[in-house]
């Protein structure tokens, strides 16, 4: 009778310290979709920059402390239906990953860029 109390402690430690590596697992997990999902939005609007008049800018993502966590720019021409589909898609998942793992940020809202240029044909932002 006396061993299995002491084989109790020993099982509740090891639950626990298997826990804390099943969430490291599955914080590792959740980053990993969503910088695929990133990754997707990026391969979605990236199309070779001749004019920046051609493109608009949007905010993307999520930061702890408010605000968005940064811009993002796509052609005019592009379904813009679709393009902040996937932009809500992305912030909403970066929103929900920061509140389930506590993920701390900047408490400062990201400069808005003013405009977009092309730079070796790839969008950049212009700033004030």
């Amino acid at each position: 009778m006396k061993t299995a109390f002491t084989k109790i402690p020993l099982l509740l430690v090891a639950f626990a310290f298997g826990c804390d590596s099943l969430d490291l697992a599955t914080k590792e997990t959740d980053l990993r979709e969503l910088k695929e999902l990133r990754s997707e939005l990026d391969k979605m609007v990236g199309r070779p920059c001749s004019d920046g008049q051609d493109w608009t800018i949007a905010p993307i993502g999520h930061r702890s402390g408010g605000g968005h966590d940064g811009y993002i720019a796509y052609p005019k021409s592009m379904d813009s239906v679709a393009v902040m589909k996937k932009i809500n898609e992305y912030t909403q998942a970066q929103k929900r990953t920061n509140e389930k793992w506590s993920i701390a940020s900047y408490c400062v809202e990201a400069d808005k860029p003013v405009a977009v240029k092309c730079v070796d044909g790839k969008p950049c932002f212009v700033y004030k």
